[in-house]
C-alpha cells in the first residue's frame, strides 16, 4: 500500500478538522440541550433540545420563550422558560370563574396555591379572546404550573426557540 505525502495528508487533515470546528460552532449556537431544573416540573419531560434557529410555532409543539415583566417578582425579566402550546393564532380562548377553555374545550382551572402567591381571585383573570397572530397560549401538564393561565400569551418577540422534548 503506498502511503500519501506528508503535505498530502496535513492539508486533508486541516481542512477536516477546520469542517469540524464550523459544524461544531454551527451546531453550538443554533442548538443547546435544556434540563428542567425545578423540584416540580409543569412538563413529564426532563431534558429537552433548543433549536434557537427555528420559531416554527404549531399547536401543541414546545417553545423555549423569555419571560417579560408580566412574571414578575415572580421571575426575572428575561428567564427562559419552555412550555407546551395550547393555543395558536385565531384559536378562541376563554376563563369564566376559573375554568379555562380553548376553542370550546374545557382545558383546565387553576392552581389555589399559585393564587394565593399572586394575590388574585379566579374571578380577576377571566378573559376571552382570540389570539392575534404570532401570539402563543403556553401551558404546563402539571395543575401548578405557572403559565398562560395567569399572564397571558406569550409575544413573538419573546419567542427564542423551538423545543424537542427528549426524555
Amino acid at each position: 500500500m503506498k502511503r500519501e505525502p506528508l503535505q498530502v495528508f496535513l492539508t486533508k487533515a486541516i481542512v477536516l478538522t477546520c469542517a469540524l470546528c464550523l459544524l461544531g460552532y454551527y451546531a453550538g449556537t443554533r442548538f443547546r440541550v435544556g434540563i428542567a431544573g425545578q423540584e416540580n416540573s409543569c412538563l413529564p419531560y426532563k431534558y429537552y433540545v433548543i433549536d434557537f434557529g427555528s420559531k416554527k410555532i404549531e399547536a401543541n409543539g414546545y417553545v423555549a420563550f423569555e419571560s417579560d415583566d408580566r412574571l414578575e417578582p415572580h421571575y426575572g425579566s428575561g428567564s427562559l422558560f419552555i412550555k407546551q402550546i395550547r393555543a395558536i393564532e385565531g384559536d378562541v380562548v376563554k376563563i369564566n370563574d376559573g375554568v379555562l377553555s380553548i376553542n370550546k374545550k374545557n382545558e383546565g382551572v387553576f392552581d389555589a396555591n399559585i393564587l394565593q402567591k399572586i394575590d388574585k381571585k379566579p374571578q380577576q383573570l377571566d378573559v376571552d379572546f382570540v389570539v392575534l397572530p404570532g401570539n402563543v397560549w403556553v401551558m404546563g401538564t402539571s395543575p401548578d404550573s405557572f403559565d398562560s393561565r395567569y399572564w397571558g400569551t406569550v409575544k413573538p418577540s419573546q419567542v427564542k426557540g423551538r423545543v424537542y422534548p427528549l426524555f
